[in-house]
């Protein structure tokens, strides 16, 4: 019984202090008449069209990582976490990091003139955790850093939409 009160207690108190600003999204939602493994069964077939690859597995918790690819940007990678219980789920969406890293162009001077010998040098554009205020790498400007974070926001909230859509299929209801 304390382990029931002690899961609902963690379930439910992080949501109260919820902070989408910090690279931290998290939120219960009910979902009336349907099981802890229905929703699980469902957080598990959402995964699988969302390029998530889910790292550990019980009957009720998710733990995954996921990756938005950003084009020419790279990428960025995250953590997800999926709680079930009768009736209702939590997800907490954390740890934004990007990543980039590219081959520049080198030229050689010789004659008088320039030459390109090709690709030679693995460069990192890396830009870190999205809760640095300036990127990792110096190669990133700052308003390419302030773009990365906004194209990030605007496909974390995609996400967290698809998965709604998921959870309550066939739900009649769902209240956040």
């Amino acid at each position: 019984m304390k382990k029931i009160i002690l899961f609902l207690f963690i379930l439910i108190v992080p949501t109260i202090v919820m902070s989408q600003t910090d690279w931290y999204y998290t939120k219960v939602v009910k979902v009336d008449s349907t099981s802890s493994q229905q929703l699980f069964q469902k957080a598990i077939n959402w995964s699988l069209y969302n390029n998530i690859h889910f790292i550990s597995r019980n009957n009720q918790i998710c733990d995954g990582k996921g990756k938005f690819d950003l084009d020419n940007f790279g990428t960025v990678s995250y953590i997800i976490n999926i709680q079930c219980v009768d009736g209702k789920y939590r997800y907490i969406i954390s740890d934004f990091k990007h990543s980039k890293k590219t081959y520049e162009k080198t030229d050689v001077i010789t004659g008088g003139r320039t030459v390109s010998i090709g690709y030679c040098g693995l460069v990192d554009y890396s830009g870190g955790y999205l809760t640095n205020d300036k990127p990792q790498s110096s190669k990133l400007t700052q308003k390419e850093w302030t773009e990365i974070k906004e194209i990030v926001q605007n496909k974390t909230s995609q996400l967290i939409q698809s998965l709604l859509n998921k959870m309550v299929k066939n739900n009649y209801l769902a209240k956040e």
